[in-house]
């Protein structure tokens, strides 16, 4: 079954390189070149797009590449907190509007503050309420409750509208920033009612998974670049160490030369 959005394609070709499945490379590489052909023509009404597919899957590989590789720490720290249902949990508390990437590094982040990891999907669900009702990044929103909680912050929990004064009241009941902010925050997501997904929702989760397929695909094309650049490399570091050992033979016919005149 063909996939009907170019990320889909896009993870198609990168699963069909793991597997070594030429022919799935092939159909998930022309059917993201179709989709993203189909996408010019109709926003610029020419007849053809003047990108051949070659070209267009070495940008994408090489992007991909470099956002595997900026990504490969916060994987790695990720998979330290030893949290396997975690991603998961925080992709449906967001809605899917949020990268992998992005959640794996305010995770990492929230367990550095020495926050409770398992409450942390509620707090990213408010985040996430507030970028919709306020037209504020997801990211941002996201960002300023984790760091607000974890840096005790009430200027920083103000982004997300937790006034000080009512924080500092709840905290009167608590004893605790952070369990009064969940107080408040369960109060206010009792009171928006049930998830609406918008216009804008939408268009997050498209963007969400069209980065998190560019990331696998970086993934899956990571170790080829870098034997490639490691070959490269060792031919470089060749060519010169000959060019070095021919010095006593330079210097000679140097010397010839001097002796002539």
């Amino acid at each position: 079954m063909q996939s009907k959005t170019a990320s889909g394609a896009i993870s198609t070709f990168a699963k069909s390189f793991k597997d070594g499945n030429i022919d799935g490379m092939l159909v998930g590489g022309s059917n993201a070149m179709k989709m993203f052909s189909k996408s010019f023509l109709g926003i610029a009404g020419i007849a053809t797009t003047g990108v051949t597919v070659s070209a267009w899957l070495q940008d994408t590989i090489s992007k991909s590449v470099n956002l595997a590789e900026e990504a490969e720490g916060v994987r790695l720290a990720f998979e330290r907190l030893n949290q396997p249902d975690l991603l998961n949990n925080l992709r449906k508390e967001t809605h899917n509007t949020v990268t992998d990437v992005e959640l794996m590094k305010q995770a990492v982040k929230f367990n550095d503050f020495n926050l409770d990891i398992n409450k942390m999907g509620t707090f990213l669900a408010f985040a996430q309420q507030k970028a919709k009702d306020t037209g504020q990044s997801i990211d941002y929103m996201v960002d300023s409750i984790v760091t607000g909680l974890g840096r005790k912050s009430l200027p920083i929990l103000d982004n997300l509208g937790l006034s000080s004064a009512e924080i500092k009241k709840e905290m009167e009941k608590t004893g605790d920033m952070t369990t009064a902010v969940a107080e408040i925050i369960k109060k206010r997501m009792a009171e928006a009612g049930d998830y609406v997904e918008t216009a804008a929702d939408r268009a997050a989760k498209k963007e969400t998974e069209l980065n998190n397929a560019m990331e696998e695909l970086g993934r899956t094309f990571q170790p080829l670049t870098e034997t490639a650049g490691e070959m490269f490399h060792k031919i470089q570091l060749g060519a010169i160490n000959a060019l070095n050992a021919m010095r006593p033979l330079i210097d000679m016919l140097t010397e010839a030369g001097r002796v002539r005149q």
